[in-house]
């Protein structure tokens, strides 16, 4: 019998490989029979790592849970090792109670324990000369299968080499999901680093993967529901994350020829002492030979690897493998399908590699033999595709979990399998559609107006924190700005409109205002969008076309902002207070004691905040610290609190304030349970909101965040250098999809300069510190600046490298004041300026704010940000050539060249001659540049 526990255990379809300094590790299972374990046993060469494989684990493993697939009475009949694989016969033992969960397991243990010896190319089992095919339970029969070569050639279905995707049609399988193991509902995969399990994340590639083939005329066939929309599934999960079995049931596929293939059980889907896992792991190729909705040309099953549970540090595996079966029942597909996994693998590494990904692949760059269902199954040509290891936590798991990451693999598959059909695909990995536009053909000189360009996103999805934005082409143009942002993500298909300000020139005539979409730092790409405007007028003194008017500001509006729920109410529940028709009330009930914020709005989208934190105490009156600040387009005068009864608590001007904090009283009234005025003062009204200047308020809004990291006690938790194997918090330039200490920089925006982290992670994260980046760019050098910051709990500030604050402070419970730290003295320098902002959590509130501003607070000027560096070179070099001809005269031509991008460059240049001959028999000399660069920062390149 096999050395395992319960056949009723999660089922196993990997093992672990073993890690590169125990070059002769034996691979085994773990006890959960999920994550996976590598044996510690030494194996000098590849025969002896096979006999140990079938020795088994040893007493001290077995009595751990470590766990063998294979009989232990097996013994090998034979072993030929070639250049890059081997060929393993086992002899009969091993066909014990073998079933497809059983066979797959073994494979893997063979195929990682080869790894190490470079004979993962090709690892084959047989069983007493005999493929697995021939002792596995048959199949039944295929209705539907794909054209061999032979056939092909011969005239039979779709030739290869046609215009796009049209008319093609693929199986594609996300693979693993919710079954039944026997005694449960399980996923076939687990939690591992942080992120949600293989199953879940198998089927968001995949979906990304389908639109890029629907996009492109395929027809897409699934073995999964992609729809995740739909409600809860039989096994009581969302239908998107039910078992291949489960979906194919529902969508009438045969019981006996695809669902129930295995145990042949048609009345239910789960069975005491029944494993499912053999039917939803042949249900996949069955569904393409049986699918009465027509024949498909190729299948495609995406997965991701494990190794041995949560691995940390560069020593884990990374990158790709591509598999297929070229032998046994599935021959006839045999080079196709070695030609369809090596294209779809080698374009995915391809796609995120030019995303700005490192990334490559696993161990060998050729594609795998592996005898797994879904590629020995399917009649046609297949590949399963591991698009990573959910489990190396420090290289690929933060990718492979990267929702930008997904999108462009997925792209890099779709490109994959075009190169197999011998196409190219028919937009590229960054694609736009000009839609639409309001940019007149006529403007008068120094006219302002607003106008709106609208773009479709043909491919992978747009966002700020990956740079993607609407660009003036040729990084000018005669009525606004260069670059304009995006807010939020743009997926695929959908269309963004950019809301631009245009201010004509002041000198009449007729200018090319030109606009195309970029990702900054990559590529231009998709449509250009060109217009002529006509320019009349005198200058600045024209006459505008219309009269501005004012647009009468509205009455407030106030909502609640519950402390833990983060939810925004949606207007109805709010009601009036006080007499005024401009007065609104803030209710602080027992239920809503733990109210955060309350934000004023108007029809164009400004908005006042205000953050209190009433102590959650009934009955008292309690002075707490609110926090106010000014939205540019506001036209106030005047910030006032009032009571009931219209009295004034607190009325500040705001163009005459020191931005910051405000005092007022609250009675925190027993059981206030309706939002009306009683007895006493229940809440606050706040009225007469009117003007300000925009000078006050600055708050950065983007940042990139990485955590979070909870090694260390509290005393040293913000002095610890997460960062120290990758050069020191002081030396760090990351970007979003980088990665440091092991976690990876993920953008995070929010418009009033409040950083949540709680929100930003998700959950409530105890005992922990976060960072947070941006890189901080100046017009000029800048002195006397002065940086205020707020934090909840302790805080740590570099900047460009140098420590300027540590404040390690504990706050109360879900406490957070802006500007509450103030640094002064500081200087930044003229272009780019890193500033690191570190944040200690022990339990509550978990928040983050900062600006820099002068002496007075006042915003200063000149100032923009960038998640992601932005370099230059730090001189212009100078270069000189001198040659002289083979006859007279003779001269010397130098010439300055000014990078536009990348301090590593070759000059070419033609020096202008005046002589009207040409030299001979002598080479000009190669010039040296004389430059200075950072050596740090030399691989970021601006493209534009």
């Amino acid at each position: 019998m096999r050395t395992r526990p319960s056949l009723f255990v999660v089922s196993i379809l990997s093992v672990f490989v073993a890690s590169p300094c125990f070059a002769g590790v034996v691979a085994f299972n773990s006890p959960e029979g999920d994550t996976f374990m590598s044996a510690k046993q030494a194996a000098d060469n590849a025969e002896s790592a096979v006999h140990a494989v079938l020795v088994g684990p040893t007493e001290e493993e077995i009595a751990l849970g470590i766990w063998s697939a294979i009989p232990q009475k097996t013994r090998a009949l034979s072993i030929d090792v070639f250049e890059n694989g081997v060929l393993i016969n086992l002899s009969a033992e091993a066909a014990e109670g073998l079933d497809d969960a059983t066979w797959e397991t073994m494979q893997r243990q063979f195929l990682w324990t080869m790894r190490p010896f470079g004979l993962e190319e090709r690892v084959k089992v047989l069983i007493d000369g005999r493929e697995v095919t021939e002792l596995l339970s048959p199949t039944g029969p295929t209705l539907y299968s794909a054209p061999t070569d032979e056939e092909r050639a011969s005239g039979r279905s779709v030739e290869l080499g046609d215009v796009g995707l049209s008319g093609k049609r693929i199986t594609l399988c996300p693979g693993h999901g919710h079954y039944w193991n026997g005694s449960g509902w399980y996923f076939e995969r687990p939690f591992i680093c942080g992120y949600e399990q293989e199953d879940m994340r198998n089927m968001r590639v995949s979906k990304y993967l389908r639109v890029h083939l629907e996009n492109d005329g395929a027809y897409v066939q699934p073995t999964r529901e992609f729809d995740m929309t739909r409600g809860t599934g039989p096994s009581g999960v969302p239908w998107w994350q039910e078992s291949a079995y489960i979906y194919l049931k529902d969508q009438n596929y045969s019981c006996a020829n695809v669902w129930a293939n295995a145990t042949g059980r048609c009345t239910d889907i789960t069975g005491a002492g029944v494993t499912r896992l053999n039917d939803t792991i042949r249900a996949k190729p069955l569904a393409s030979n049986n699918d009465d909705r027509g024949n498909t040309d190729i299948l495609i099953d995406i997965h991701s690897n494990a190794y041995q549970g949560e691995c940390y540090g560069t020593s884990c595996p990374t990158g790709t493998d591509g598999m297929y079966t070229d032998d046994g029942g599935h021959e006839p597909w045999a080079a196709q399908s070695i030609s369809l996994a090596q294209k779809t693998q080698d374009g995915q590494i391809a796609a995120v590699q030019a995303a700005g990904f490192s990334y490559g692949h696993h161990g060998s760059t050729a594609a795998l033999y592996g005898n797994f269902a879904s590629t020995r199954m399917a009649q046609r040509p297949a590949a399963l595709l591991e698009i990573g290891f959910h489990d190396s936590c420090t290289t690929d798991a933060p990718k492979i979990n990267d929702p930008f990451f997904q999108d462009c693999g997925a792209w890099g598959i779709y490109n994959g399998v075009c190169q197999y059909f011998g196409n190219t695909p028919t937009y590229g990995l960054y694609d736009s559609e000009y839609i639409s536009d309001t940019i007149p053909g006529a403007m008068v000189a120094g006219e302002v107006r607003t106008v709106q360009i609208t773009f479709k996103n043909k491919s992978v999805r747009w966002d700020e924190a990956h740079a993607f934005r609407l660009g003036a082409v040729g990084d000018s143009d005669p009525f606004s700005a260069t670059r304009h942002t995006i807010v939020g993500i743009i997926e695929n298909n959908d269309t963004y409109t950019f809301s631009v300000q245009f201010a004509a020139p002041t000198t009449p005539g007729t200018y090319t205002t030109d606009w195309r979409m970029v990702r900054d730092m990559f590529a231009w790409f998709g449509q250009t969008l060109t217009k002529e405007v006509t320019v009349s007028g005198s200058g600045a003194t024209a006459t505008p076309t219309s009269t501005p008017t004012q647009t009468p500001l509205p009455d407030p509006r106030f909502y609640n902002a519950l402390q833990n729920g983060g939810f925004e109410n949606d207007f109805t529940n709010w009601v009036a207070g006080g007499s005024g028709a401009t007065s609104y009330e803030i209710l602080t009930s027992g239920a809503h004691s733990g109210i955060k914020a309350c934000r004023f709005y108007r029809s164009t989208g400004a908005y006042a905040t205000i953050y209190q934190n009433p102590n959650e105490v009934s009955g008292q009156t309690w002075r707490t610290s609110c926090w106010a600040y000014y939205i540019p387009g506001m036209t106030a005068t005047e910030f006032g609190f009032k009571d009931q009864g219209g009295n004034t608590e607190a009325s500040v001007p705001i163009n005459t304030i020191t931005w910051g904090f405000y005092s007022v009283d609250w009675l925190i009234a027993d059981n206030i349970d309706s939002q009306a005025w009683g007895t006493g003062t229940q809440g606050v009204v706040i009225d007469d909101v009117r003007a300000g200047p925009a000078s006050k308020m600055n708050w950065i809004t983007d940042w990139i965040w990485n955590g979070t990291h909870d090694s260390g006690s509290k005393s040293t938790r913000l002095t610890t250098d997460y960062f120290a194997a990758d050069g020191g918090e002081a030396s760090i330039l990351p970007a979003p999809g980088s990665v440091n200490g092991g976690r990876m920089w993920t953008a995070t925006s929010r418009g009033d300069g409040f950083i949540n982290l709680n929100e930003t992670i998700g959950g409530s994260p105890t005992n922990c510190a976060a960072y947070a980046h941006i890189y901080v760019i100046a017009d000029t050098a800048k002195s006397g600046v002065r940086l205020l910051a707020g934090s909840d709990d302790g805080v740590r500030v570099f900047l460009n490298g140098a420590l300027i604050h540590n404040n390690d402070i504990d706050r109360s419970h879900d406490y957070f004041n802006p500007d509450t730290d103030a640094i002064s003295g500081l200087s930044l320098n003229a272009g780019q300026n890193r500033l690191l902002v570190k944040v200690r959590q022990e339990t509550g509130g978990f928040s983050l704010s900062a600006r820099f501003c002068d002496i007075n607070g006042n915003a200063l000027s000149g100032l923009t940000y960038s998640l992601s560096p932005i370099l230059v070179p730090t001189n212009t070099p100078t270069f000189t050539a001198t040659w002289t001809p083979t006859h007279t005269p003779t001269w010397t031509s130098t010439q300055t060249h000014t990078p536009t991008i990348t301090p590593s460059w070759t000059p070419s240049w033609t020096p202008t001659r005046t002589p009207s001959w040409t030299p001979t028999n002598t080479a000009i000399p190669t010039p040296t540049p004389v430059v200075t660069h950072n050596t740090a920062v030399e691989n970021w390149m601006m493209l534009r």
